[in-house]
């Protein structure tokens, strides 16, 4: 096996969301499985520190509690001295962001790789990009493939790796997240199936209230509809997982259900849920992180697009369905591993059916 040159590798990712940063873990799983002598440490976003920190692809994680713009100059300095005195030989940017290049430039790391774009297209022009020492093309066109291969390019034109297809990096519970995970579902009622829900949604008093839904969100209505369809037809413990912010969404989702529905948003920390979502038979859910929380665990889902798109933040899971809105797909890439289906409006009708797949 070749080694690599670099021994110390630093990865600034992933100032998105916790899909964008599960997405940029097939990178890091890239680099581990070809180099496996290589130090990999990541900073991460609180709370994503959680998806890595038990992964033994990541040697360390610093956790960097973020929202664009808040960095504090002082934060800045203290991170700069930590990146400095760990003496990295390499920076891989997974973000583009110029604060971080500024980060890695000032701490002296002799090697600063990034890309011309990752996530969304970036101007000609950006400090980021004079502050690296080599800066990669990224050869796609953003909107047409899959996430990870932007990232995976990076590494892979940088490093001199074979280009294939890397899973991202799975989360691991504890012993203690798993316990926490049993107790929630010995509280729930017996059945023949376990059936969780990722819901997200405003707070808003009237649950059919146009334009007021994110745009990843399914209606409130359709999703009562939905679980009333599950309770007609299976033995099915129906619940909901995700943020405390979404619990009195969720609340008057449930009471509007005629189908018994628990509510277990805000009960779990990242690690808790995955212990959860292991001991599910189906996840139902729109497109979020949680969804690809589950996808590293393959755990079989249902997934709900109706305005991003498929092609770009499908789940990494063979077990997962894709129910996507007519027109985001314009051609369907033979290299996703889960199944995209096209619905022409998003109905109840076309959701379901694809539930009744995954138990008929």
């Amino acid at each position: 096996m070749n080694r690599c040159q670099y021994r110390n590798i630093f990865v600034h990712h992933m100032f998105g969301g916790i899909g964008d940063f599960i997405m940029g873990t097939s990178a890091i799983n890239m680099i581990k499985s070809v180099y496996p002598e290589v130090k990999i440490t990541v900073l991460a976003p609180f709370p994503a520190t959680d998806i890595v920190k038990n992964n033994p692809a990541v040697d360390n994680v610093i956790t960097l509690k973020y929202k664009s713009g808040s960095v504090s100059l002082v934060k800045e300095i203290r991170l700069i001295q930590q990146l400095r005195g760990a003496k990295y030989d390499l920076s891989l940017s997974f973000d583009c962001k110029d604060r971080f290049a500024l980060a890695t430039f000032f701490a002296s790391i002799p090697t600063r790789v990034g890309a011309n774009k990752i996530n969304h297209e970036k101007p000609n022009w950006t400090l980021a990009s004079k502050l690296y020492t080599h800066e990669v093309k990224i050869p796609y066109d953003l909107a047409t493939v899959h996430q990870t291969k932007v990232y995976q390019h990076l590494v892979s034109a940088f490093l001199g790796i074979e280009p294939k297809h890397y899973k991202p990096l799975s989360i691991i519970p504890t012993s203690s997240d798993q316990q926490k995970a049993l107790s929630l579902m010995n509280s729930l009622p017996k059945s023949k199936i376990r059936i969780a829900y990722c819901i997200k949604g405003k707070d808003d008093k009237k649950l059919n209230q146009p334009g007021k839904a994110r745009e990843k969100d399914w209606p409130a209505s359709s999703f009562v509809k939905l679980m009333n369809i599950v309770g007609d037809h299976f033995d099915a413990t129906q619940f909901v997982v995700g943020v405390k912010s979404d619990h009195q969404y969720i609340e008057r989702i449930r009471e509007a259900a005629k189908a018994p529905v628990y509510n277990l948003a805000g009960t779990t920390n990242l690690m808790e849920l995955a212990a959860v979502l292991q001991s599910v038979d189906l996840l139902i859910t729109v497109d979020t992180g949680i969804m690809h929380i589950a996808a590293g665990l393959d755990v079989p889902t249902v997934a709900i697009f109706k305005q991003s798109l498929p092609v770009k933040w499908a789940p990494c899971n063979p077990y997962a369905t894709v129910v996507y809105q007519d027109g985001l797909v314009k051609k369907k890439p033979k290299d996703l591993e889960c199944t995209l289906t096209v619905s022409r409006d998003l109905s109840v009708e076309d959701v379901a059916d694809a539930v009744m797949k995954r138990f008929w």
